[in-house]
């Protein structure tokens, strides 16, 4: 039923109990809440209030996500409008990835972002009257919308990188196991967006120029794919280039592709040239 991607989970179609609803609603609801403030003029705007026990309800809600790892509690929480009233909102607010306490917040809500953005697609021959088919529509659904919420939220994919950079200037041979999960984390949220609903190829032409203006992609051309140990994070960024190829004709990128090939070749072949006279005298 699922086509699945290098090294993602399987979601599974389990039903969603009432009270694990209840959990997920009571942890929501800790997040924090809109107020309306009352300005001048009788003019009045709304304000997001976190709550008291807000980082104990973003733990909470990551364990329930990741030990349920259903379709039934992500289409649930699209339902609650948990990304975009609760999640990015405190992700904002705690962008500053140089003090430990906000870097730890927006480490655990990555970690949700991922779990919301796993990958999944639908086999064509499916009955669509079965609910467990109806289920895996409504996630799709969501994640579009995901996908359109970071396209538009730039400074969310700037801190995103930040949280990268600020681990790959770590060296190597220092990496802890959290270095790793963090690098690893973000690299999959950058390649689970991509892989959403790559039929809007609007959608994915605003999110790849967003990858482009915010330097994500100039990092990616970055890495060093010699080293045996960043093997499972070089496989993460073939599959990030594979999504943001896909479909593209070499006519889309080049106005002429054949003429513009033979140019390089051209010019390859006359620096080399230059090289051997130089190296002969």
């Amino acid at each position: 039923m699922w086509k699945i991607l290098w090294g993602i989970p399987k979601l599974k179609v389990v039903s969603l109990s009432k009270m694990l609803k209840e959990q997920l609603i009571f942890l929501i609801k800790n997040l924090g809440r809109y107020e309306q403030i009352n300005g001048i003029l009788d003019k009045s705007t709304q304000y997001y209030r976190i709550g008291d026990d807000y980082k104990t309800s973003l733990e909470g809600l990551l364990t329930l996500v990741k030990g349920h790892n259903s379709v039934d509690v992500l289409v649930y929480l699209w339902e609650l409008h948990l990304l975009e009233k609760h999640l990015l909102i405190i992700f904002l607010l705690n962008n500053n990835i140089k003090d430990n306490d906000t870097k730890s917040i927006i480490i655990t809500i990555t970690e949700i972002f991922v779990l919301m953005t796993t990958p999944v697609d639908l086999d064509q021959n499916v009955d669509f009257a079965d609910e467990n088919v109806c289920l895996q529509r409504d996630i799709l659904k969501a994640q579009h919308a995901y996908k359109e919420l970071f396209a538009k939220n730039p400074i969310v994919l700037r801190t995103l990188l930040n949280l990268l950079n600020d681990h790959l200037k770590i060296e190597i041979s220092k990496h802890t196991e959290s270095n790793v999960m963090i690098v690893h984390l973000v690299l999959s949220l950058f390649r689970n967006l991509l892989a959403i609903d790559k039929k809007d190829k609007r959608l994915q032409y605003n999110l790849v120029h967003q990858y482009y203006k915010e330097t994500i992609i100039e990092c990616l051309c970055s890495f060093d794919s010699k080293n045996i140990e960043l093997f499972q994070r070089n496989i993460i960024i073939q599959e990030i280039f594979y999504h943001i190829f896909y479909g593209i004709e070499p006519s889309d990128i080049l106005e002429n592709p054949t003429a513009e090939a033979n140019e390089f070749s051209k010019k390859l072949l006359e620096n080399e040239e230059k090289k051997r006279r130089s190296s002969s005298f």
